[in-house]
């Protein structure tokens, strides 16, 4: 018999019950947070590779997952892209790229 699929590795599938509950704390801590005058934001899954390298040293670079866009760099195996592991850096780059439409705190 064949092996069943599995997530990969470090993740998880989440269904309905848990979303539905995942939604609204989420919903919640929106809710509170706007209610403090707080905006929402959204920004990628990911960011240009060499925003999120080297910021943090040698090691944290190498918990970065890289990707490489099909086409573009693909024969030199050189990464376009890394996966955000937080806000810091999207957060950094919003503010410098859209600061003058931003309200101030």
């Amino acid at each position: 018999m064949g092996q069943a699929a599995q997530a990969p590795s470090g993740t998880r599938d989440l269904l309905a019950d848990e979303v539905r509950r995942r939604k609204a704390a989420f919903d919640t801590l929106a809710e509170i947070f706007e209610s403090f005058g707080f905006d929402p934001l959204e920004t990628p899954a990911f960011e240009n590779v060499d925003v999120i390298t080297g910021k943090y040293g040698e090691e944290a670079s190498k918990l970065v997952f890289k990707i490489l866009k099909r086409g573009v760099h693909e024969a030199s195996g050189q990464p376009d892209l890394a996966l955000r592991y937080d806000h810091t850096v999207p957060l950094a780059r919003v503010i410098g790229s859209h600061g003058g439409k931003l309200p101030s705190p």
